[in-house]
């Protein structure tokens, strides 16, 4: 091979190569779009449910206070100690049920909250380069 057949080449894979840089740095601003598209949901439907958890824990308790008082109202003429003792004993029951759900293990998520960091941490990092 003479001189300019390799100069050729060389200048071929240097070429292929800048292509391959290229659609590697597209490929990664593709993956970082996502990630970003991915992270901004995850904190909206975060807000959401923190909101939904905040008025229940707000709501619940006073729903369970009124329906306590309303029981022993309807029963206070006749049956006032075993209306008491239904009441107390339905909220025993309650938090018994609620005391076995949280303690039920978490199903693995498919798209886990570590991957979900480390895309962000990535996103902030090629935000900084730029």
């Amino acid at each position: 091979m003479d001189a300019a057949g390799v100069a050729g080449a060389a200048q071929q894979l240097t070429q292929s190569l800048a292509r391959l840089m290229e659609m590697a740095a597209d490929y990664g601003r593709g993956m970082l779009e996502r990630a970003e598209a991915q992270i901004a949901a995850e904190k909206r439907y975060r807000i959401r449910q923190a909101c939904c958890i905040g008025a229940l824990v707000i709501l619940v308790p006073l729903a369970l206070m009124f329906i306590g008082v309303a029981v022993l109202i309807a029963f206070w003429d006749t049956q006032r100690v075993a209306a008491a003792f239904a009441v107390a004993g339905g909220y025993v029951l309650l938090a018994a049920v609620a005391a076995l759900v949280l303690g039920m293990r978490r199903p693995p998520r498919a798209n886990g909250l570590v991957e979900l960091a480390a895309a962000a941490v990535i996103a902030e990092l090629l935000r900084r380069r730029r």
